[in-house]
């Protein structure tokens, strides 16, 4: 194991690479290792809860060694802080498939199964528009429903995505930064509102370019789901988006709780461009 001041100094030097999204309490431990190249990598543990431990890897992993040294770490310090549970705090991309079968040869299972489909925006906004349509039609919109920006309820948002298990506070906070690896924009993203409860969330990421419109997460009150929140949300960024003149619109679901959006994906000719799991295992 390497000084690991010189890590968190690397740490601090260059957020975009070492992003982690815990923060620096006693409940975090880091532990730091040299990779093939003798650049510095490592695994950063963070007790969640008082059963669970969370972690992420960062560093450029040149070998499946490496990343079996750093998920050993991992395993010893979630331990050590008294957790039964240790998951990953990000999910892993697909295309790192060596990752994917060293995590499950370690006894890590998936627990949580995101895909991400990018699709023309003209189409997706056609038919968002005609939802609407159809919505207001039918009287389906509740007078006192509205949808407004991030900033009008944004410590609540940042409570309800927690509670719900979509992003922690740790990563809602992060994200929010302006030199995140994964940013959030706050003037983007939308809140739906039915009088003083939120019962819905878009969140938005900042465009560098305006090709692609990326909505990263979405979440709606399950009382609410097949009603009017989804389309009024993705209504007020279709808006939003044309504004920029997007030419593609690009959004993550969630196989377990997002099944309208799969549907709409499938409607408007989007295709799956990434697969993303969490990975979890029991230490008990």
């Amino acid at each position: 194991m390497t000084n690991q001041a010189s890590f968190i100094s690397e740490l601090l030097e260059s957020p975009k690479q070492w992003d982690v999204a815990f923060p620096s309490d006693e409940r975090t431990r880091f532990a730091v290792f040299k990779n093939g190249l003798d650049e510095h990598i490592g695994v950063v543990v963070h007790r969640y809860t008082f059963h669970e431990a969370r972690f992420v890897l960062r560093g450029d992993f040149k070998s499946e060694a490496e990343l079996v040294t750093c998920l050993t770490a991992a395993e010893k310090t979630a331990r050590q802080l008294g957790c039964r549970v240790l998951t990953t705090q990000e999910k892993v991309h697909s295309e790192w498939l060596d990752a994917f079968n060293t995590f499950r040869s370690r006894g890590f299972k998936s627990v949580d199964e995101s895909w991400v489909f990018n699709g023309p925006f003209d189409s997706f906004a056609d038919r968002i528009r005609r939802t609407a349509a159809i919505l207001n039609y039918r009287n389906a919109i509740p007078g006192e429903a509205r949808v407004g920006s991030l900033a009008e309820g944004h410590e609540r948002v940042r409570a309800l995505l927690n509670e719900t298990l979509m992003m922690d506070d740790f990563e809602f906070d992060n994200r929010l930064r302006s030199n995140s690896s994964k940013p959030i924009s706050a003037a983007y993203s939308q809140i739906a509102w039915c009088g003083s409860k939120i019962v819905g969330v878009l969140l938005v990421a900042p465009t560098s370019s305006s090709d692609v419109y990326d909505i990263p997460i979405r979440y709606v009150l399950p009382d609410y789901r097949r009603t009017w929140v989804n389309a009024m949300l993705i209504a007020a960024c279709v808006k939003h988006g044309e504004s920029l003149g997007a030419k593609y619109i690009q959004f993550e679901a969630n196989l377990k709780s997002h099944q309208e959006t799969l549907y709409l994906a499938k409607k408007t000719g989007c295709n799956r461009i990434a697969v993303f799991n969490r990975f979890e295992k029991s230490l008990s």
